[in-house]
């Protein structure tokens, strides 16, 4: 696979909606085989999401109790043709 080409993922955590919560964990995705689906494991919390024709996907979750300002949010993505990624965001407080 081309490197330019090569699935990839982008995290997003943070306690930033105001008057609520939670703490909000949004995963996104590009280069990935259209028309398929992508399991998704954040902080114990499950998903799938489906891939778009154009190869990337969004999936979002919310974690409660919030953690903490600066806490580690891990993700995993499982993909078709046996993709599998790891990534991570440090959760942002305003």
């Amino acid at each position: 696979m081309d490197r330019a080409t090569e699935p990839t993922i982008d995290v997003d955590a943070g306690n930033d909606v105001p008057g609520k919560r939670f703490t909000s964990v949004g995963v996104s995705g590009e280069n990935f085989p259209a028309g398929t689906a992508v399991n998704i494991v954040a902080q114990g919390r499950r998903g799938t999401a489906m891939v778009q024709a154009d190869g990337t996907f969004m999936w979002s979750t919310t974690i409660k109790p919030p953690l903490g300002c600066g806490a580690d949010v891990s993700v995993t993505v499982h993909g078709a043709e046996g993709i599998a990624l790891e990534g991570s965001s440090q959760v942002f407080c305003p």
